[in-house]
């Protein structure tokens, strides 16, 4: 930071020389900004505003009248503001009784922001410059330009960069401030302590107190449990203080940051907090790793912390509170950490232990996949690669990435994950590292039984611990590193040697008569292949006298080389592609494909190289002569498909997929539609009639197309079916569409529940991932924003319910309630969606 103030100094040296939980709200357009944390804070804080329309305008310039208001108001100053509003100002161009008159005035007053010298003027309307603003943020900590070292404006730079005035601000000297800075450089100055020069001293001393604590009542505690509680009560010196509606954490910190911190607390006029400002002295805190496992702590243990080289001893107290994992933990048989934990040790002033602070990361080298946004009953979750697949995240986690603070919104697919989870599958901390390294590998080893890979010069530890996709030399690849530069997940650019045999037979003409390079005729078997590692059609001669292989046209199957020369074909477990292997369900993670009537399951991820091979058939099952293959994308392979699959030696991840036919029909089915039934009904036309059912679907009555004719399409007749159904029984229905021309009516419906039926169904849920399980029902479904979810009670009234009623009849007696299923048409891992669940209470 010093370089780049330097630089800036000099450059700003030729300008002159030439020219003379997060829990407020978010303005729309400060969303996704990096000074978003700071906007948030000061429109909460009141100190600055955002527009009528919701907006902030963060890269507007702002004016001087503008700033006096903010450092006013962030002084606490604008009662005396208000006072000053028709108070002749000292400056010429300053009227009385304008909205910005009262602020100029204090401002001046204070020696916060001056005028022009010689001019009498104050220009309220000029925009502000980037020293500008700085300065008077350094005035109204308590400093003043006279006795701040060197010459303006370099005098208040150094000593902004001195008190990390700068932190998350491009430091730009002779440019205009736009809003979104003076919000960060503000927000910066807030944690700050106020100073006085001491005249004897000859220096600033501590004045007592920070910048925001002149914003009204405020007062020092420590924060002694790291989240709100259920009445959004913050629990300071172990006691519970009401938040404010406007509740925020200064600095852009989550409250599971600061456990066992001292923190500044604002009151508002109703005496609820209404800030928590971090400021725990660093020299107050050990941080480093257990030297030892740690178990049941009580009064007396004594905890090792190992720092670089040494370990120090610190020794519990009665006043010693706990922190694991981002909880506050009481019960003493829960407080255990396993050696090498990261802890942090809070000493008070005597060096007692005040807190003690552990973090266990459970998950490790996760990749992650997506983001998944909060439903009706659903907690927002990351979908990650690993041992874990989901983990709920909120307003309190804590998200970083490469090191500099992120949020959930701003990871990416690959980016390697560690995270910190506490025991209700919550994140408390995500540490997201996104480094990828791209090249050919030149070099394998092992070392202590991990392979180490040389790519662009540079080695690489795999530690992926199941080497899929496994890696080649000459191979090029991408790989994704965790933050010690380890290798955590592989994707293939261009396979490695081990690939260089994977090839489609297109054609094989054996004996046939060809003339060589110096024009003589030679007997040769004539080969045309797709190879994959060139990803194109080859021909190549192989010597005669091979058995003949036209009848294995279309088959997958594996080059033999001579050095760079193929010499032959290994037909050993080639698989043809024209045979009918049917695609029966699509995961985000596995296809499961029905070969010889029965149903095999293939894990795929982003290594897996799919194909499209559509064009290598005609009708009759040949190859054409025109045959190709193409590279695509999984999503191109949907169910009903025809594919062949490719694995590894263990026969169940997928290296390779031919799309050999696309069937539409499933694509362009209609999705499965749930609800309460109200009626069906049947219009005629001069042209014919149309069928619909009216069902009720989230609390509204939609209306859907079902079909009729069972003479003209083979449908069954749906409308008579539906037509014997009586609204009054608590009828809930759930259609499909499973014709052979699929997209426009639903063909079938299952009546999933009425008055007076029984299944004897018990449910099984999952909070953490929103999955639950029905009784005597196949598989395990997960509730999403689709799925319908109705209560009926002992008197048979219905209501609307959600994910929580399958939570809560999952934990009571079974005996107590039936629940019924239908499924939808999405699925989500191994997880199908629920299209509509019905819980029926008996008392």
């Amino acid at each position: 930071m010093k370089k780049s103030l330097l630089a800036f100094v000099l450059a700003f040296s030729l300008v002159l020389s030439v020219a003379v939980p997060a829990f407020a709200a978010t303005p729309s357009d400060a969303v996704g900004k990096k000074e978003q944390s700071a906007i948030e804070e000061l429109v909460a804080l009141g100190i600055i505003n955002g527009y009528a329309d919701g907006s902030f305008k963060p890269d507007n310039n702002i004016t001087r009248a503008e700033l006096a208001k903010i450092v006013v108001s962030a002084t606490g100053g604008a009662s005396a503001a208000a006072l000053m509003q028709n108070v002749k100002p000292q400056f010429k161009d300053v009227k009385v009784n304008e909205w910005y008159t009262g602020f100029i005035n204090v401002a001046a007053t204070k020696g916060y922001i001056f005028g022009d010298a010689g001019t009498g003027k104050f220009r309220p309307n000029d925009n502000i410059k980037f020293e500008e603003v700085v300065a008077i943020i350094i005035r109204a900590l308590g400093y003043n330009d006279k006795n701040l070292l060197g010459s303006w404006p370099y005098n208040v730079l150094v000593k902004a960069e001195d008190i990390e005035l700068f932190k998350n601000v491009d430091i730009k000297p002779g440019t205009l401030a736009t809003r979104a800075v003076v919000a960060q450089v503000t927000s910066n100055g807030l944690s700050q302590p106020l100073v006085k020069w001491d005249a004897e001293k000859q220096y600033y001393v501590a004045a007592g107190g920070i910048l925001i604590s002149k914003l009204g009542t405020s007062q020092e505690y420590i924060l002694t449990s790291p989240k709100l509680d259920s009445a959004k009560k913050v629990q300071l010196n172990a006691q519970d203080f009401l938040t404010s509606d406007k509740f925020i954490v200064t600095g852009g910190k989550k409250l599971s940051e600061l456990a066992g911190h001292v923190v500044n607390a604002l009151l508002d006029k109703n005496n609820r907090v209404l800030a928590l400002t971090d400021t725990q002295p660093a020299e107050d805190v050990v941080s480093g790793k257990l030297d030892a496992a740690i178990a049941d702590y009580n009064v007396g243990n004594v905890v090792k912390v190992k720092v670089g080289d040494d370990v120090k001893e610190y020794t519990v107290s009665t006043a010693t509170y706990f922190y694991k994992n981002g909880e506050k933990i009481a019960t003493i048989t829960d407080k255990d950490a396993a050696k090498d934990a990261t802890v942090q040790v809070f000493l008070n002033n005597d060096v007692q232990v005040r807190a003690i602070v552990v973090k266990e990361y459970d998950v490790n080298n996760a990749v992650f996949t997506k983001y998944i946004e909060k439903g009706s009953s659903a907690s927002a979750r990351i979908q990650i690669e690993g041992s874990v697949a989901f983990v709920n995240v909120n307003d309190n986690t804590v998200v970083t990435l490469n090191g500099e603070a992120a949020k959930v919104a701003d990871l990416k697919e690959n980016d390697v994950l560690k995270v910190l989870r506490n025991s209700s599958n919550e994140a408390v901390e995500i540490n997201a590292n996104r480094d990828v390294v791209s090249g050919k590998v030149t070099a394998i080893e092992t070392v202590k039984n991990q392979p180490v890979y040389t790519v662009n010069g540079t080695s690489y530890k795999d530690v992926r611990g199941v080497l899929n996709p496994s890696v080649a030399i000459d191979g090029e690849y991408k790989f994704f590193l965790n933050a010690d530069k380890e290798i955590v997940k592989v994707s293939v650019v261009t396979p490695g040697a081990q690939d260089n045999n994977v090839a489609v037979l297109f054609e094989y003409l054996n004996n046939k008569d060809v003339v060589n390079s110096k024009g003589i005729v030679e007997t040769k078997d004539v080969v045309t292949y797709y190879s994959v590692k060139e990803d194109k059609i080859v021909t190549v001669q192989l010597d005669s006298a091979k058995a003949d292989r036209s009848a294995d046209a279309g088959k997958y199957v594996k080059l033999v080389f001579d050095g760079d020369k193929v010499v032959d074909l290994n037909l050993v477990g080639a698989q043809n592609l024209k045979d009918v292997n049917t695609v029966e369900d699509k995961t985000a993670t596995t296809v499961k494909v029905k070969i010889a009537s029965v149903d095999k399951t293939f894990s795929y991820n982003g290594n897996t190289i799919v194909f499209d091979a559509t064009g290598v058939f005609n009708a009759a099952g040949n190859v054409k002569d025109d045959a190709k293959i193409v590279k695509t994308t999984i999503d191109k392979v949907t169910k009903s498909d025809q594919v062949t699959v490719v694995t590894d030696a263990g026969n169940y991840y997928a290296q390779y997929i031919f799309l050999v036919k696309d069937n539409e029909t499933a694509e362009n089915r209609l999705p499965v539609a749930a609800g309460k039934f109200v009626t069906v009904n049947k219009v005629q036309t001069a042209s014919g009639s149309t069928y619909s059912v009216k069902l009720k679907v989230s609390g509204e009555e939609k209306s859907f197309p079902i079909a009729w004719d069972a003479a003209a399409t083979g449908y069954t007749d749906l409308y008579s079916k539906l037509l014997t159904l009586n609204a009054d029984d608590n009828v809930f229905v759930a259609l499909s569409d499973s014709s052979a021309a699929p997209g426009t009516k639903y063909n079938t419906a299952d009546v999933v529940y009425v008055k007076g039926q029984t299944a004897n169904n018990a449910l099984t849920a999952d909070s953490n991932y929103g999955t639950f399980t029905v009784s005597n029902t196949a598989g395990s479904f997960i509730h999403t924003d689709k799925t319908q979810v109705f209560v009926i009670d002992k008197n048979d009234n219905v209501s609307v319910g959600g994910f929580v009623d399958i939570a809560n009849a999952a934990s009571v007696n079974a005996a107590n309630y039936d629940a019924f299923v239908a499924a939808g048409s999405a699925h989500l891992g191994n997880n199908t969606e629920g299209a509509i669940v019905v819980i029926k209470y008996f008392n």
